[in-house]
């Protein structure tokens, strides 16, 4: 399917969250006058064809997302509560934040923090959770005990659509009996893979994907040589490493051998730290299943990308096509999906959002493409407030269905 709609012009402790919110004084900056004006005119045209509050929600909304950069003696105490919880489904136990509003909720909402050490307590997702939480949204970030490790794993779906069970069972956290996923990097695999359980999928609303990706094998292909493909023309771009090396720390456990274990985790979190770490002499001690996982990653040619795939140990392939979206029915998944992507994002090309859309039901999905989303950090152009603003005011309008 190949036709969906593409928004592309351009091509119990409680404690107030912190989130940014500068007043409008403060943005009237050379941006900011932009953005203003920019909002006026959004404003203005999103009240003649929709709901003018909800354009106004929208708005604010959009505003507090530009401003998360903002220093600190910028931002003020946002009007929610941010309370730890512990949970179990099916003898399986959880751990996470909940940020309630201090206005009457709309929906529940569950957030997904990529692959980051501090998981759920990365200060910019606090704040993205914060600022989510101000718009009538009752925020559940649960604790990706695996994301948080630097490991994807497809086990990750499961832990998601819990954390949506839970919602929708806890008075108060699923207002309107409506739920949505926000997911961010990696986690949107995960997450879609989520949305087609059969014990969840009547019970999601909607997905808002950010920087997500739809085949596993060809985003490793961008994160190793840089290279990816838009339709049959190739393209390059230099990307940013840090996704081969989580690959790496996602599957070394899988290797047989624990010296393999050792030098590749040694590896990885060396380049992590410095890229141009020379890693020469610990690859001279891997054995060949564990020279085969150091290849693939260090490999900088597309043409050897199938080549040296198929010399991986045979788990660590099966994993890697489990969480790979074009390896799955998504027939099963019934939310509608938001896909907002960067078009200079250095770490997941575009395109994987673009392919992502084309396997879902054009009716389903919307696909915002936008310049100066670096991955997931909102830094936009002028130029593409309005794409930007159009995908938050979407959200709202699945918030308020």
């Amino acid at each position: 399917m190949t036709n969906a709609r593409h928004d592309n012009d351009a091509a119990a402790s409680k404690s107030p969250a912190p989130r940014p919110r500068r007043r409008l004084g403060r943005l009237i900056t050379k941006a900011g006058i932009i953005v203003v004006a920019a909002l006026a005119v959004m404003l203005l045209a999103l009240a003649l064809i929709g709901s003018p509050w909800r354009a106004y929600e929208a708005a604010r909304l959009l505003l507090d997302l530009a401003a998360l950069d903002a220093p600190d003696s910028q931002r003020r105490t946002p009007p929610m509560m941010r309370a730890p919880v512990t949970y179990e489904v099916d003898h399986r136990t959880y751990r996470g934040d909940v940020y309630r509003p201090l206005e009457e909720p709309q929906a529940g909402l569950v957030l997904l923090h990529g692959a980051s050490p501090l998981g759920k307590d990365e200060p910019r997702l606090v704040d993205f959770a914060a600022t989510l939480a101000s718009t009538r949204f009752v925020v559940l970030v649960p604790d990706l005990v695996g994301l948080r490790q630097l490991k994807l794993r497809a086990v990750a779906a499961r832990d998601i659509a819990d954390a949506v069970l839970y919602m929708q069972a806890t008075p108060g956290l699923a207002p309107n009996n409506r739920i949505g996923i926000v997911s961010l990097s990696v986690a949107s695999g995960p997450a879609l893979l989520a949305a087609a359980e059969p014990r969840i999928r009547e019970r999601l609303g909607f997905i808002l994907a950010i920087g997500g990706y739809y085949d596993m094998l060809d985003m490793l292909t961008f994160s190793t040589t840089g290279d990816f493909k838009n339709g049959a023309q190739w393209h390059h771009r230099e990307p940013n490493e840090y996704g081969k090396w989580v690959l790496v720390l996602s599957n070394v456990d899988q290797l047989p051998a624990a010296s393999d274990r050792r030098v590749l985790t040694a590896i990885a979190r060396r380049k992590l730290k410095d890229p141009r770490a020379d890693v020469t002499t610990l690859a001279a001690r891997l054995s060949p299943q564990g020279r085969a996982v150091y290849d693939f990653v260090n490999n900088t040619d597309r043409q050897r990308v199938q080549e040296l795939f198929a010399q991986l140990p045979m788990n660590i392939k099966s994993e890697i096509q489990a969480l790979s979206l074009s390896k799955r029915d998504l027939s099963g998944i019934k939310a509608q999906v938001i896909l907002v992507h960067g078009l200079d994002d250095p770490m997941i090309p575009y395109t994987e959002s673009v392919a992502l859309a084309g396997a879902l039901p054009p009716s389903q999905v919307r696909l915002f493409l936008v310049n100066g989303l670096v991955h997931v950090d909102l830094k936009p152009a002028p130029v593409d407030y309005w794409r930007i603003y159009r995908a938050v005011y979407t959200l709202l309008l699945e918030r308020d269905r």
